[in-house]
């Protein structure tokens, strides 16, 4: 081994020192927010007893990307991937204080409740685009695929206990859920200033924590990313299936409490359990992440399959039993091309595009989300919750029959880049 590869051996190591501290605070931002994603629901409910003020709600959380998302993106790759990461942690901290205290002297104004969803979902837009400045920075191009599953590992591991804990909390009262969450994304930012330093090269644009004055026009042109995105032939194809696909996933938000509700007739803490499990299959997802050295594309197809086929069965059978399998079984699918989506990503396009492909990647999600939760609180107050997720079912199939017209079956590899000349 030559003075060159040590090196690179020990910049390798280091990299991922780095990165597991900040994982540890991903774990506790993760674990926080899932009692946001159980207790804004219910807190809807207790101010307008309505599955469609539900969707309002998640809606106004999403429109975030629509109207500040792409900003948002540009902004963080002129920024430090710390300081970006630090303020949109302290951000969303602030805002659910907020929020608790408001519960604390009495049920906050729904307004309140929109705004706050709004700052949560455009903070989240900008951790993520900073998260992938980041990732590119200190993680080995080898490790890619490893690194994105433990963020799979984290992210299970916070669904799980953060579920669990979360309809506990709610049991007990909705102060208790937020000031969690709160204190969460604060020990999150801890940890990011304990991982020290990060060093990014942005092609003369400017280095790590000293952003430039004037970039040249390759790192800020939309055009560069415009062209980036086009020419690799595998990711926009992969993403867009993901896309439809994820218009059914209104279902396993806030609509499931008012399904749960209704339909199953369980409690808060069962709805907090169930989550929990979709949140093992994240994690077990993950677990196998971690060892998969190359990943078969027809992989990613299992998402469509499983939440089309899953969705149908649970508004079929009105069973608590068969929506625990069904959600274990989405959590791992969905984890799988979650994650297969950000290694692509990650390994397929320079740092100084990071945070805008990220915003793009989002914006593409959101524009079939957000009609989506809309559509299914309208649908779930006219022809019911069960057919509303039979009805979303259906739309999910169609997901799989999009990715085998995208040929996404016909490409070696998911984590190797591919081109079109």
């Amino acid at each position: 081994m030559d003075e060159h590869d040590v090196e690179h051996d020990t910049g390798r190591r280091a990299g991922w020192r780095q990165f597991r501290t900040y994982w540890f605070g991903h774990v506790a931002s993760f674990t926080g927010e899932w009692f946001t994603n159980l207790a804004l629901p219910y807190a809807a409910l207790s101010i307008n007893d309505s599955p469609f003020f539900i969707g309002v709600i998640e809606s106004a959380e999403l429109i975030s990307t629509l109207v500040v998302g792409l900003y948002l993106g540009h902004l963080a790759d002129r920024m430090s991937p710390r300081r970006v990461l630090i303020t949109s942690d302290l951000v969303r901290s602030a805002a659910l204080l907020t929020v608790a205290l408001s519960f604390a002297f009495g049920a906050p104004p729904a307004l309140l409740l929109v705004a706050v969803a709004f700052v949560l979902g455009a903070m989240r837009d900008f951790h993520d685009s900073g998260e992938g400045v980041m990732m590119v920075s200190v993680v080995d191009e080898r490790d890619l695929v490893r690194a994105n599953g433990w963020f799979q590992i984290s992210d299970g591991f916070g669904h799980m206990t953060g579920s669990l804990l979360a309809g506990v909390a709610a049991s007990i009262g909705l102060v208790v859920a937020f000031a969690v969450d709160a204190t969460s994304y604060a020990l999150a930012a801890v940890a990011v200033v304990a991982m020290g330093r990060v060093q990014v090269n942005r092609s003369e644009s400017g280095v790590a924590d000293v952003p430039t004055e004037g970039p040249p026009e390759a790192a800020t042109s939309w055009r560069v990313v415009a062209t980036a995105l086009r020419r690799d032939n595998r990711y926009w194809r992969v993403l867009t299936t993901m896309a439809l696909t994820n218009v059914a996933s209104a279902c396993f938000m806030g609509q499931f409490v008012n399904f749960a509700d209704l339909e199953l007739g369980i409690s808060q803490w069962q709805v907090g359990l169930t989550w929990s499990v979709m949140g093992a299959g994240s994690f077990l997802a993950g677990l196998w992440l971690d060892r998969a050295r190359n990943i078969t594309p027809r992989s990613i197809l299992a998402a469509p399959a499983v939440m089309g086929g899953g969705l149908i069965a649970v508004g079929q059978s009105h069973s608590w039993v068969v929506t625990l399998i069904v959600f274990g079984a989405v959590g791992f699918v969905l984890a799988w091309g979650a994650a297969l989506i950000a290694a692509m990503r990650h390994a397929s396009f320079p740092a100084e595009i990071q945070g805008r492909v990220a915003m793009v990647t989002r914006l593409a999600f959101a524009m079939g989300i957000i009609p989506a939760v809309l559509g299914a609180g309208a649908l779930a107050s006219t022809i019911g919750s069960s057919r509303t997720f039979i009805a979303f079912g259906t739309l999910a199939a169609v997901g799989l029959l999009l990715g085998l017209f995208l040929r996404v079956t016909d490409f070696e590899s998911l984590t190797r880049p591919q081109t079109t000349q």
